[in-house]
């Protein structure tokens, strides 16, 4: 019982090494506070603090529930607006994430973007993340995902892989109305739909390397003591 006792220690102890060193890569639950929209957002015009909850600038940004304990987000332009002086919508929301540690994440989420045509006018659907850098080393700028000038009908889950750099992440998504030229470009309606925004810790090849040392490290052990037990 006592070599037993030593053994199971053993491969506890490893298999904690693994643990400790291979976060995991789906991110679930993720890093981000209601990624699967099943809370309300708050909606504040100038937020003085983006982290514990999605904010978004407008009501027209709803949480709209689908299931118990699910959810998702949506945007709206509508159709119709006065098109003299042309003007520019910019729907955003936002939160930031603190007290990460520098070092590779991954960002994924679903998306569901429509609007009623192609037109002059534009509406551009985007995201950036600010406090990161691809793994390159290059700052991230706003990354188009969709665009009713290329396509009024797009959907489909996204993924990118980045570097944290000063501990704190700002994740945004933007549905922006670009000013049109003509007066009946303005009527159109854009929609975009958000889900399951998931932010997750890449595991770095050492250490995962090192768990596999530690696995392996148990093994030897318990074949070791199996001979001398024989």
């Amino acid at each position: 019982m006592k070599r037993l006792g030593m053994t199971l220690r053993t491969v506890a102890a490893a298999l904690g090494i693994l643990l400790a060193c291979t976060p995991l890569v789906r991110g679930d639950p993720s890093l981000l506070d209601n990624w699967n929209f099943s809370a309300d957002i708050r909606h504040e015009d100038n937020p003085s603090d983006l982290t514990g909850n999605w904010v978004a600038n407008e009501p027209s940004v709803c949480w709209r529930p689908t299931a118990p304990g699910e959810g998702y987000v949506e945007f709206w332009i509508v159709g119709g607006t006065d098109p003299s002086p042309y003007p520019s919508y910019e729907l955003w929301l936002q939160q930031e994430v603190t007290d990460l540690s520098p070092g590779p994440y991954s960002l994924s989420f679903y998306y569901n973007f429509l609007s009623t045509g192609v037109a002059q006018e534009c509406d551009l659907f985007y995201y950036s993340l600010l406090g990161a850098t691809d793994l390159a080393g290059n700052e991230l700028g706003d990354i188009l995902i969709a665009s009713n000038h290329e396509d009024p009908a797009d959907s489909g889950t996204k993924s990118l892989t980045f570097d944290v750099t000063d501990g704190s992440l700002l994740v945004s998504f933007w549905l922006m109305r670009t000013a049109s030229t003509k007066p009946g470009d303005i009527a159109l309606e854009t929609s975009v739909r958000i889900d399951n925004v998931r932010l997750a810790v890449v595991p770095v090849p050492g250490a995962v390397l090192l768990g596999g040392i530690g696995l392996g490290y148990a093994g030897l052990r318990l074949r070791r003591r199996t001979r001398t037990a024989a």
